[in-house]
């Protein structure tokens, strides 16, 4: 009887145990699924990495033209989903009052916001260079200094670079914009860039791009740039960041690595962000340079007046500088990956899962 009992003990320990192990790794999964998938790390395997993705957040993107035929970017650069085709929704967009758009040029036109722009506020660059970042120029041409052009706000697609716990680490699957701020570079506690991505006024990346709710489930995260320790909610990747394996990329600064390769919302280039037009026949045709949080400082001497030199990923994924004498290429052309910390474990209600991307399709 006592021989029974025991057993009886040990079966109903066993089963606690087990309710309870099974609680604590539902607790996990909860913790890093978001819309019934797991989240994992960065898989790389040979030339080719693979990242889950989430949709957070929403930014203007796509154009919305009333046909198919489209100037302002060569046809062979556009992609799936870079261009709205329709006439009855630009008729609506065109003929909006003003009094309807609010002081960013945004609009919520039946449930959906859009943006307008002009020539004037998009970032000048008009420099063509065969500079350390390839062969890039302007890939959107304005055809008129008066006209409005639209962009939807859409989810914004962001790479998974790492998960501890049940902080995701994100980087925006594309170039977003290209912000008047990045003309000038600076150190990161001093950067016109940071300032924009963090900022209070309604213009900023993170007021407009968040809901206070989403705003909520971003971390703060304590970054550490120019010897400076920083509170940053939104930030951008260092120099470090980019040849970091664990994050799916190659740890060789000067190779032409896939996974650093990238590409820009028609948004983002016609805000003045350059590509890359070497040779049609090459992979990294169409890629855009974007910019690291990395700077250092180069003090006057005989070679010239003191000078800061911002670090970028080119636009054939190698890790470069700015350099002097291409100045006025790299500041303002540069698109803007903005990189956040999830909390995963609040944000299912304002959070779903996106997929995978790879290195080796893009």
């Amino acid at each position: 009887m006592k021989k029974c009992f025991r057993k009886l003990v040990s079966l109903v320990c066993a089963s606690v145990l087990t309710v309870s192990m099974m609680s604590t790794y539902g607790t996990d999964v909860k913790a890093t699924t978001i819309s019934g998938h797991e989240l994992k790390n960065p898989v790389k395997e040979a030339s080719n990495t693979e990242w889950d993705c989430v949709w957070f957040g929403s930014y203007p993107q796509a154009e919305v033209v009333p046909s198919s035929t489209f100037t302002a970017i060569d046809y062979d650069l556009l992609e799936d989903g870079d261009i709205i085709v329709s006439e009855e929704l630009y008729d609506k967009l065109i003929k909006a009052k003003d009094m309807d758009w609010n002081e960013n040029g945004d609009i919520n036109l039946d449930g959906t916001y859009y943006r307008r722009i002009k020539k004037s506020d998009a970032t000048p660059c008009t420099v063509i260079s065969s500079g350390p970042m390839g062969k890039v120029m302007t890939a959107y041409q304005w055809n008129s200094d008066s006209e409005y052009h639209y962009f939807k706000y859409e989810p914004i697609k962001w790479r998974v670079l790492n998960i501890t716990g049940d902080v995701a680490l994100l980087l925006a699957d594309q170039g977003l914009d290209n912000p008047a701020a990045s003309k000038k570079v600076s150190y990161w506690n001093e950067s016109g860039v940071r300032a924009w991505l963090n900022g209070d006024s309604s213009d900023t990346f993170i007021k407009t791009a968040f809901s206070a709710a989403e705003r909520a489930v971003i971390k703060t995260s304590q970054i550490t740039e120019n010897r400076t320790l920083l509170s940053d909610k939104i930030f951008l990747l260092s120099e470090s960041d980019v040849i970091n394996e664990s994050y799916g990329f190659s740890n060789d600064d000067t190779s032409l690595d896939r996974a650093r390769w990238s590409r820009s919302s028609t948004f983002s280039k016609a805000m003045g962000t350059h590509i890359n037009i070497e040779f049609k026949s090459i992979p990294y045709y169409g890629c855009s340079s974007w910019m690291l949080r990395s700077a250092k400082y180069n003090p006057e001497s005989r070679s010239g007046p003191a000078n800061y030199q911002q670090r970028c990923v080119g636009s054939m994924g190698n890790v470069v500088y700015t350099l002097p004498d291409y100045t006025k290429l790299s500041i303002g052309c540069n698109s803007v990956r903005p990189v956040l910390r999830l909390d995963v474990s609040a944000s299912s209600r304002v959070c779903s899962y996106a997929g995978t991307v790879n290195s080796n399709s893009r």
